[in-house]
């Protein structure tokens, strides 16, 4: 699969993929009979189920990143700047929090591509 750098990434099952692989899941593609399809995880129990939407507009799934981050190095919220999430010298903006939250939580994990079906 192609790679894209992750400010270039929207939001989606592709950057949900890359934060789930940062917080230690397995990621695949499950596809339909029809042909259509999702995104599953695999979590401790090796189970499959629907990734969640870290990236797109569940503020409370990207806040979980917020507070691994808070406990594992810091984190600093910039609210007063419309969609921003910063990281010591890591600052993203995005269209919306969840999304800037998931680019800084990758880059300040070491991530700065995100894979993406071609």
């Amino acid at each position: 699969m192609p790679k894209i750098p992750i400010d270039e990434c929207p939001a989606g099952p592709e950057m949900d993929a890359a934060v789930a692989e940062v917080l230690g899941f397995k990621t695949k593609w499950f596809e339909y009979p029809d042909g259509s399809k999702i995104l599953l995880l695999c979590d401790e129990r090796d189970n499959w189920r629907s990734i969640p939407a870290y990236s797109a507009n569940n503020i409370a799934a990207a806040w979980e990143l917020v507070e691994k981050e808070r406990m594992r190095i810091g984190w600093t919220e910039a609210w007063d700047v419309p969609y921003a999430a910063c990281r010591e010298l890591i600052c993203e903006y995005a269209d919306k929090h969840p999304l800037a939250i998931c680019r800084a939580f990758l880059k300040a994990n070491g991530v700065e591509h995100v894979e993406v079906p071609e």
